[in-house]
C-alpha cells in the first residue's frame, strides 16, 4: 500500500511540474512580445482614406452577471456603404457560451450566461455581407462563432491576421486557432506591414499588434464620421482600468491566462495618450454596462435579430 502511495505521489509531482512548465514556458513567452506602438498621429494618416465604413454595431452572443460585474461577449460588425461587412470577432455559438459560463458559475457565483445566439444567427440574412473577419485575439470566446458564417453554400470569408496571430501562441489560444480551422468557408491572409496593419479590402480599419494579453492580442481602430473607435479586446477588463492605470488581478494574470503585466501597464499608458484626442473612444470586448452606455449618437449600437 505505502509503496502504491509512493507512486501514487510521484505521478501526481510529475504532472504538477509538467504543468508548471508550460505555464513558465507561456510567461517567458509573452513577456518576450512587445511590438512596437506607433503614435496617434500615424494611425489618424494610415485612415485618411477613401471609402470609409458608415456604420459600426455589435452583436451580442451571451451575457453573464457575476456578483462584481456583467460579462459581455460581443462580435463588432462594421459596414461599408456598398454593404460589404467586416466582424471583428465572433463570440460564441449558443452552445458554447453556455459551456464557457459553467466554470464562472462553480468559481465566482456567476449566474448562468444568457445564449443569445452566434453572429450569424442573429445578423440573419445580413451574414453574407459579412465578407471578411479579424480577431482582436485567440481565445475561444472571441473566435468559437465564427464557423457560423460558413452556413451559406458557396461561402467565401477572408480570415485577417497579425503576423503574430498567424505565428505566435500558447496553451490559451490553441483552442482560437481550432476555431479558425473549422471556418472552413475562410482564406487566411497575413497583414503585411506594421506597426500599422492595413486590412486590403477595408479602408478606414486598420491593426496594430499588442501583445501583453496574448502573444496574438492585436488592437483595431476603425474611422467612422468623426470618430475613430478603438477595439482593444482585453487587455483591460474595463475602459475605467485603463483610464485609472489598474492592473488586472494577479491570480488571473499569473495563473488563470499566462499575460505580461508589464506590458499591459505599458499599453494602458499608450490608449490614455491616444484618447486624450476626444474623437478617439476605446471599447473593451467583455466591458458591457460600459458598451451599453456609451451615447446613442456615436452609433455603436447592438444589432439584434429585429434590427438584422
Amino acid at each position: 500500500m505505502g509503496r502504491a502511495l509512493t507512486v501514487v505521489g510521484i505521478a501526481i509531482g510529475l504532472v504538477v511540474l509538467a504543468a508548471l512548465g508550460v505555464l513558465l514556458e507561456a510567461h517567458l513567452q509573452i513577456r518576450s512580445i512587445h511590438p512596437p506602438l506607433p503614435e496617434r498621429a500615424a494611425i489618424a494618416h494610415a485612415l485618411a482614406v477613401d471609402d470609409l465604413p458608415v456604420r459600426i454595431g455589435y452583436v451580442l452572443t451571451s451575457e453573464q452577471r457575476s456578483p462584481d460585474n456583467r460579462i459581455g461577449h460581443p462580435a463588432f460588425v462594421v459596414e461599408w456603404q456598398d454593404g460589404r461587412a467586416l466582424a471583428i470577432d465572433a463570440g460564441m455559438d449558443r452552445a458554447e457560451a453556455v459551456d464557457f459560463g459553467k466554470p464562472f458559475e462553480a468559481v465566482l457565483g456567476a449566474a448562468p450566461a444568457i445564449a443569445y445566439g452566434s453572429i450569424a444567427e442573429q445578423l440573419g440574412a445580413r451574414a453574407t455581407a459579412v465578407r471578411a473577419i479579424a480577431f482582436t485575439h485567440l481565445h475561444v470566446d472571441h473566435t468559437g462563432g465564427a464557423y457560423t458564417l460558413c452556413d451559406a453554400p458557396g461561402r467565401a470569408l477572408t480570415i485577417f491576421e497579425a503576423p503574430l496571430q498567424a505565428g505566435r501562441g500558447n496553451y490559451m489560444t490553441s483552442g482560437g486557432k481550432e476555431d479558425i480551422e473549422r471556418t472552413q468557408c475562410g482564406k487566411r491572409v497575413v497583414l503585411e506591414g506594421g506597426p500599422i496593419y492595413v486590412l486590403p479590402g477595408f479602408p478606414g480599419v486598420v491593426a496594430v499588434a499588442a501583445g501583453g494579453h496574448t502573444p496574438c492580442s492585436t488592437i483595431y481602430f476603425v474611422a467612422i464620421g468623426a470618430t475613430t473607435w478603438v477595439l482593444v479586446g482585453d487587455v483591460a477588463f474595463s475602459h475605467r482600468d485603463i483610464v485609472e492605470d489598474r492592473p488586472k488581478n494577479a491570480l488571473y494574470s499569473y495563473l488563470l491566462v499566462p499575460e505580461s503585466p508589464d506590458r499591459l501597464a505599458e499599453l494602458r499608458a499608450w490608449l490614455r495618450g491616444i484618447e486624450t484626442d476626444p474623437s478617439y473612444r476605446i471599447v473593451v470586448s467583455h466591458a458591457l454596462d460600459e458598451i451599453e452606455a456609451l451615447p446613442p449618437d456615436l452609433g455603436l449600437t447592438r444589432i439584434t435579430p429585429a434590427a438584422a
